[in-house]
């Protein structure tokens, strides 16, 4: 719980039985069984690395974690998942902040400077909670961290890495960089605890269709005048959707809590020929898309300044709609070229956008779907004979793998995401049959349709969802189809709407 001095071993003996005690009292033990393990990410910024330790009578499985000479103090502690916050102060942890993730998992972090939640706020990943400082039974600032399922302390993993248990100091740097939880972008996302899904009505209109626990399935329509299909994310709590309109130039509607959404163009009128993809980044939102001269185009807001800025990736031309997605502190977007290669742009501190086409030159005949996985990175697309290919980097070996998933031929885009440890990727047959893709470790790639059978009218998009994995698509009458796989097994509902045939 304290930065090591002489000071802090003298008192350590007295403060283990204290300290042992609050934590029995800040995490009550849940009547269900743990769920999945969350997806946790660093509580610090991403990019930045902190030195952190164990020792033999710190509370079970905890971790410290700090810069030299207490050059950590006052900056910002991160949620490490999303959950409802739990603020409380005083004892041994001083001011502290428990996060229940859902499924018998808690997170509690400890010592802060102040608190920036209020108690009973829902948070999400990489969203601050409080500020780095030295309260309650400590000697230097640093972050005391705990990770914790049905009440029992375990050993921490942040950003896919099982940390080290050691007196000796190690370091890690952050992953949390947005790319996680319920700050992942897509045409379907979270909000809080509301599940949104954003399309297009047969006039052309964005539609965003939600359900929340206290409202159930609403339907609200934006306006505007739309090609193609939108996305949206939810980043400094506000909700932003976007979409290329007739006129080549982005919307871009934003939005607090159900106010009135605002909408601007960040300045590029006339210069969007593909639907854009984005992501939330730091303190950042970024956008890219193809540009008239078949390049990729980048356009990014700082809520720091509150400017937006753009560039040009280099690379040459591509066709299609391009995916990006945040990896660790990276940036990866990916597209393919008109005789069926691959393009690989990426970016990350330090260097100027870079590409590569991950050796594959021909037989791309999708668009490219694809996450962060742990220490790897994923894309999955249809093949020239219309089978699912998969992709991947594993960042310790710097190696290239993949192969084709078993299930038959497929149409349209796929839509791959993470849920727990596991990798989900949906797509459709020509008969309106849906496909479901799945692998966690242990197994070999699987396939099912969930009961879906001629009553897929578009292509498919998941979210991930605590303990439960979701779909959604057009259905044959232009409704929104609903499914997903929760603890009671398969739930299949409509949420309604009117959904434009993009088939």
């Amino acid at each position: 719980m304290k930065r090591p001095n002489t000071l802090r071993r003298r008192l350590m003996l007295l403060a283990t039985a204290v300290v042992t005690m609050l934590a029995t009292m800040v995490v009550t033990s849940p009547a269900n069984a743990a769920g999945p393990r969350p997806d946790f990410r660093s509580p610090w910024p991403c990019g930045e690395s902190r030195q952190y330790y164990h020792h033999s009578s710190e509370v079970y499985n905890a971790l410290d974690f700090s810069l030299p000479g207490g050059a950590d103090f006052n900056t910002p502690a991160l949620a490490t998942a999303p959950g409802t916050a739990h603020v409380h102060s005083g004892g041994g942890y001083g001011n502290y902040v428990v996060i229940h993730h859902g499924g018998g998992w808690t997170t509690l972090t400890a010592h802060l400077h102040s608190v920036s939640v209020s108690h009973g706020q829902y948070v999400t990943t990489g969203q601050e909670i409080g500020r780095v400082g030295s309260t309650g039974n400590s000697t230097g600032p640093h972050l005391h961290y705990e990770q914790t399922a049905d009440g029992a302390n375990q050993r921490i993993i942040l950003d896919g890495v099982a940390l080290r248990y050691s007196p000796a100091i190690s370091h890690h740097t952050s992953g949390n960089c947005g790319g996680s939880g319920d700050s992942l972008a897509g045409q379907a996302y979270l909000v809080g605890h509301a599940q949104h899904f954003v399309g297009v009505t047969p006039s052309g209109n964005l539609t965003d269709i939600s359900w929340s626990p206290s409202a159930g399935v609403t339907d609200q329509n934006f306006g505007g005048d739309i090609v193609g299909q939108p996305f949206g994310y939810f980043h400094d709590d506000l909700q932003h959707v976007f979409a290329r309109g007739t006129n080549d130039t982005l919307l871009h509607w934003f939005r607090s809590g159900n106010a009135t959404p605002g909408l601007d163009h960040w300045g590029t009128e006339g210069k969007v020929k593909s639907d854009p993809t984005g992501f939330a980044y730091r303190t950042q939102q970024h956008v890219f898309f193809r540009n008239p001269d078949g390049n990729l185009e980048h356009r990014w807001y700082d809520a720091a300044d509150k400017q937006v800025r753009s560039g040009v990736w280099p690379g040459g031309e591509f066709v299609g709609n391009p995916y990006a997605f945040v990896h660790k502190d990276q940036q990866h977007v990916f597209a393919r070229t008109a005789d069926g290669g691959l393009k690989h742009w990426y970016w990350w501190p330090g260097i100027e956008p870079g590409v590569d086409d991950w050796g594959i030159t021909s037989g791309v005949a999708s668009d490219i779907t694809g996450f962060s996985y742990g220490n790897q990175h994923h894309i999955f697309f249809r093949n020239t004979d219309g089978h699912l290919q998969h992709r991947f980097f594993n960042d310790p070996s710097g190696t290239l793998d993949g192969g084709v998933w078993a299930g038959g031929e497929f149409v349209g885009d796929p839509h791959a995401f993470v849920h727990g440890d596991q990798q989900h990727i949906f797509g459709r047959t020509a008969d309106g049959d849906l496909i479901h893709w799945y692998w966690w470790p242990g197994i070999e790639p699987s396939y099912d349709n969930w009961g879906a059978v001629g009553v897929v009218a578009g292509d498919p998009v998941g979210l991930s969802v605590g303990g439960q994995h979701h779909v959604f698509y057009r259905s044959n009458d232009g409704t929104l189809g609903h499914r997903f796989m929760g603890a009671d097994g398969l739930v299949v509902d409509d949420w309604g709407g009117n959904l434009r045939d993009d088939r």
